[in-house]
């Protein structure tokens, strides 16, 4: 009954991202951005039993490395509560190349967020357990704007919610090998709000990953991600087609924790 349970939650999810995809490729005003790829770096670093360093780093290219896209890096600090729960805020820099905002230029983004997370299993025991993960994230942003004569920046303020909605899912039998241990799903909306919001519906990410143990504190995924902005006009939005390569880490940087 728990493998038939986890194979129906893990069916759900990517029906949602298939029906996605599927409304996208339907539609003749969507414009789909084919053969990208995205790369993250996501460490949790412990430095004492109840604080982790954040370190983030992502790149997001058009084709294989030719035309990046977006880049950014977010450091911050994790305060680990009890009962699966944390606490996080962070500092991220961006840069947005011209693919995405059609400047002339690259522009930049300062973002400052603070994030509450909680995690739960839901079924099985041990290493079998699927895990479920809810993290509620406020974003204050300051986005640079090109002003139209190109010389200088206008930076706009905006405010912004996040709710995401992860699981983790052990693959059962041998997993040793070349094969991979677990199933990463998640997906996550995005929504403006505050004096500054221009539209209520930012975006909507929904993702799948097989990963693979390389160590105990250090994981690799590969994945499909699609990525849907509404339409300023009509129901009817761009979406982004991505391959996802992430490495996680979770390397102590105290001797307490490595003793532990």
């Amino acid at each position: 009954m728990v493998r038939r349970a986890i194979n129906i939650l893990v069916f759900a999810l990517w029906c949602l991202a298939g029906t996605l995809r599927a409304v996208a490729q339907q539609q003749n005003q969507a414009r789909d951005s084919a053969s990208s790829i995205w790369l993250t770096y996501f460490g949790e670093h412990p430095i004492s039993p109840q604080w982790n360093l954040h370190l983030e780093g992502e790149m997001f290219s058009y084709g294989p490395a030719e035309s990046r896209e977006l880049i950014f890096v977010r450091p911050g600090f994790r305060r680990v509560l009890s009962r699966g729960a944390s606490v996080l805020v962070t500092y991220g820099y961006f840069l947005k190349y011209p693919a995405i905002t059609n400047a002339s230029r690259a522009l930049g983004e300062h973002r400052i967020s603070e994030d509450i997370q909680w995690r739960h299993p839901v079924l099985g025991e041990g290493i079998n357990r699927l895990t479920l993960t809810h993290r509620l994230r406020t974003e204050q942003r300051f986005e640079a704007q090109e002003e139209q004569k190109g010389q200088g920046d206008i930076w706009e303020y905006a405010e912004r919610f996040r709710y995401r909605l992860a699981a983790n899912v052990p693959l059962p039998g041998n997993t040793a090998g070349s094969r991979p241990d677990y199933l990463s799903v998640y997906n996550e909306v995005f929504v403006n709000f505050g004096p500054h919001s221009k539209r209520t519906l930012d975006q909507n990410i929904a993702a799948g990953a097989i990963g693979w143990n390389l160590t105990p504190t250090l994981q690799v995924e590969v994945g499909y991600l699609l990525e849907y902005f509404p339409s300023t006009v009509g129901i009817v939005g761009r979406y982004n087609h991505a391959m996802q390569i992430n490495l996680n880490s979770t390397i102590p940087f105290s001797r307490t924790k490595r003793s532990q």
